[in-house]
Parts: structure tokens; sequence; C-alpha cells
């Protein structure tokens, strides 16, 4: 979409005891809904493949948690926002995380941290 904004986690090198890649989307607006797509993707394939999208539909004020079963040794989390400031409002956090839940080191990509890409980089054209 013309308007998007898209942030990435960049491409991260998978811990080995990592077996999903955990984010955290939170809405801190206590009025707006707020929209997001969070996207996965395998870096282990030429060109990048897409693993999964969730559009996410966030009330005010809340929070989903998402999983995703990572078996690749390179993968990237990606937030696209249908409106550049809705971002103001929603923090995006990945974490890589083993079998017990336990976050792992080096696969950790708080909101803040996440880089701006352009446009032309959306959807399964990575």
């Amino acid at each position: 979409m013309q308007g998007d904004l898209i942030l990435t986690t960049g491409v991260l090198r998978r811990n080995s005891n990592t077996v999903a890649a955990h984010v955290e989307v939170a809405n801190f607006s206590q009025s707006k809904v707020r929209d997001v797509t969070v996207q996965f993707y395998n870096w282990d394939t030429t060109p990048p493949t897409l693993i999964a999208s969730f559009p996410i539909n966030l009330p005010p004020s809340s929070n989903t948690p998402l999983d995703v079963s990572v078996t690749s040794d390179h993968y990237e989390v990606r937030a696209i926002f249908d409106d550049k400031y809705h971002k103001d409002d929603v923090t995006v956090n990945s974490y890589g995380r083993d079998a017990n839940f336990v976050f792992q080191e080096g696969n950790t990509v708080l909101s803040e941290e996440l880089v701006q890409l352009q446009p032309k980089h959306h959807h399964n054209n990575p």
C-alpha cells in the first residue's frame, strides 16, 4: 500500500536453542484501534520466503502475542503499519524462545531497534 510503514528486525541468526520467534504487539492508545501486520521470513532461501503473516486489529490498551516456529538459521520479523502514525501508539518486540519458553540471547529486537524499510520491500518481495 502507498502509505505503508515497514519496520524490520533485520536478518537474525537463530540461536541453536531457538525453536520459535515470539512477538509481542501492544497498542498503548486508550481510545483508538490500530492495525498492524506482522510477517515472518525465512532467509535461508533465495529469495527469502514468507513463513507467516498475521494482520492484527488491536483494540485500545491491548496486547497480542504471536509465536511462529523457526527452523531456518536466518529469519526476519517485519511490522507493517497502514498509517505511519500508528507506530506512535504501537510497540512490536521480537524474541527468540526455546522449547521451555526461555528467551534466547541474540534473538531479541525491541521496538525502538526496528529499522524502517522502503515500501518496495513489501509483501513477498523482500
